[in-house]
């Protein structure tokens, strides 16, 4: 039962978009000698400081936003809804938001090819990552790289947190977190990149230099005009819930 709630939510992370569809370019029939598109980004982004920020903003920061905390009451009733207004408040969620978008925003402009590539292939590169991370071997062979740290520590901390209404402790195993985080990741990736090319266009015609500040200040200013802030909650919820599943 377990399995297969985590298989549905993360079903649902991935095909829901109820915030944002971005208009995707289809692949260019970009490749190389030795690999496939999929292959050469899954390798690249491993171990690429620009994904590992996005990594952060989706995973990390979203978890802060919706603690998993808030659903114990739920739980406890048999209900899978969060009251979102007792968590947090719009301004953290903008603030969420526009995180996300100017981590997307730097990884654009260090990986354009990613972006250039077919949905299904966006998809199949977010899983390949994900599921490195879920095997153990790779996790200690890897032991130093940022991402490799961020999700290990993320995954601690989850299971640092005991559901008050559970009898048994139980914890998120490594491919569980895996399955629930590839749909975030992607999910990111296809709500918002509408808002990422948005931003992309105004920081390209107002010439500016690219740094975290002034993307961050950019996409604050657009997302206030295209998501309300309610809508960014659903997406953290629904990430927090897939966890909150498989305990």
């Amino acid at each position: 039962m377990k399995t297969k709630s985590i298989l549905y939510l993360t079903t649902l992370l991935i095909l829901a978009s109820g915030i944002f569809t971005g208009c995707k370019k289809e692949s260019k029939g970009m490749s190389t000698a030795t690999q496939s598109p999929v292959a050469f980004y899954s390798n690249k982004l491993l171990r690429d400081s620009t994904f590992v920020d996005f990594f952060h903003a989706v995973t990390v920061k979203s978890l802060k936003l919706t603690p998993i905390s808030a659903f114990d009451n739920h739980k406890s009733n048999n209900q899978t809804s969060v009251i979102i207004d007792d968590v947090i408040d719009s301004s953290l969620a903008y603030d969420y938001l526009a995180d996300i978008i100017t981590a997307e925003v730097m990884m654009k402009a260090e990986n354009p090819g990613f972006f250039e590539l077919a949905i299904d292939e966006q998809e199949a590169v977010m899983s390949k990552i994900m599921g490195d991370l879920a095997i153990e071997s790779y996790r200690e062979e890897n032991a130093d790289a940022p991402l490799v740290i961020i999700a290990t520590n993320t995954l601690e901390e989850l299971n640092n947190y005991e559901p008050i209404d559970l009898s048994q402790p139980t914890e998120i195993t490594a491919g569980e977190f895996a399955a629930c985080t590839t749909g975030a990741l992607f999910g990111a990736i296809g709500d918002y990149g509408g808002i990422v090319g948005q931003v992309w266009r105004l920081f390209k015609e107002g010439g500016q230099y690219l740094t975290r500040a002034t993307i961050f200040q950019l996409a604050g200013r657009v997302i206030k005009n295209a998501v309300p802030w309610y809508k960014v909650i659903s997406a953290t919820s629904s990430y927090a819930l897939c966890l909150w599943s498989a305990y």
